[in-house]
């Protein structure tokens, strides 16, 4: 059922993209074809008529119908250029990295790669997220040939998770890697590129028809990503079985909610003109403080089988209180955990001003 479902839904995305495509095609044609009759037009209103009306009127006119041939000349530019910009799929953040460098990873990688049966990436990256990715650097020909694909994978997932659970938020990813309409992800989104190229150039009423043609693509593939998700995550539970692939998935909500609060104390240090020398050793001297606010107590050796639910009891009892107190009882905690954290950095020595210079402060007070 849930194949029959992904092949109908893909046939419809692919119905979208051909409208798409009519539309690109349809829209060139009637902008040459206009360039052209304004182009006629100004020939035959230069030598037949200007000479009879020389005068402002005249030259007006004749400003008018130029300016009309520029701005459908520019139209036609946009609409041909836009397939040929590079997407690329960029962050300052995002570091490669190599075999010889990462042997057991590579290895991880490497196996998942093989019980999902398809290539290793073409370049895999590190990065401070808690999460892992496949992305593409894509052209306008890349709807026709099939795109490289790379793998970003986040250094926040290796925080309280074992490496059978690391090997299944990878085998997510390959689950992607693995399907037979992986070949339509990537004309999907190069399809979207596109469009969002055209929407970002365009103005007045050619960016109100190309948006909505944009929303009509993206209608569909909002659904067609959906079920493309469930069904990698059956390939990662066949990989690593349903159990792991449970555990990991609710660490990751409850690591990712970690790392959220702890880079909101870092903004808020940064506004004090603070900042701790590595991103890393921070977290781990905030980290007991950050278990005190989720109420969540995991570590490698847990296993999770269902969703956790953070804090309910407190969420509830403090939004059925009148608002200014909601509101004045939220500060109060909020600015309690971050002294907290701010003491926590401050007295291992972590804390540096904007010239560089240590500041150890031994108290919340000094924070």
């Amino acid at each position: 059922m849930e194949r029959k479902e992904i092949n109908a839904q893909a046939k419809d995305v692919m119905l979208r993209i051909g409208v798409f495509v009519a539309y690109y095609i349809l829209m060139q044609l009637l902008c040459i074809v206009a360039v052209l009759g304004l182009i006629g037009v100004i020939y035959f209103y230069i030598v037949n008529i200007l000479p009879m009306m020389f005068n402002r009127l005249g030259f007006l006119i004749l400003f008018l119908l130029l300016f009309a041939a520029y701005y459908l000349i520019k139209i036609l530019y946009k609409f041909i250029r836009s397939p040929f910009v590079k997407n690329e799929n960029t962050k300052n953040n995002r570091v490669e990295i190599h075999e010889n460098e990462y042997p057991e990873l590579f290895a991880m990688i490497n196996d998942v790669a093989n019980q999902a049966e398809c290539k290793m990436p073409k370049h895999v990256y590190l990065s401070p997220d808690v999460n892992a990715c496949i992305f593409y650097n894509a052209r306008f020909w890349n709807i026709f040939i099939p795109v490289e694909k790379q793998l970003e994978i986040g250094v926040g997932l290796m925080d309280d998770m074992n490496k059978d659970e690391l090997k299944s938020v990878i085998s997510h990813e390959f689950g992607h890697y693995s399907q037979k309409t992986s070949r339509l992800n990537s004309t999907i989104y190069v399809t979207i590129c596109i469009l969002s190229n055209l929407c970002e150039s365009l103005t007045g009423w050619s960016y109100k028809l190309t948006s909505k043609v944009f929303a009509f693509v993206l209608r569909g593939n909002l659904r067609f990503s959906r079920q493309l998700e469930y069904d990698a995550d059956t390939v990662a539970a066949n990989i690593v079985g349903e159990q792991t692939f449970i555990s990991s998935l609710c660490k990751v909500s409850v690591i990712a909610n970690r790392h959220l609060h702890y880079d909101n104390f870092l903004k808020n240090l940064n506004e004090e003109q603070k900042d701790i020398e590595n991103y890393w050793e921070g977290y781990n001297v905030a980290k007991p403080t950050l278990v005190m606010i989720d109420c969540v107590s995991i570590d490698e050796k847990t296993i999770i089988s269902s969703p956790i639910n953070q804090m309910n009891t407190i969420i509830f009892f403090i939004f059925t209180l009148p608002f200014p107190i909601t509101f004045a009882f939220c500060g109060f905690v909020t600015n309690f955990f971050f002294k907290l954290i701010c003491e926590n950095l401050g007295i291992v020595g972590l804390f540096k001003d904007v010239e560089g210079k240590n500041i150890f402060c031994n108290s919340s007070t000094d924070c």
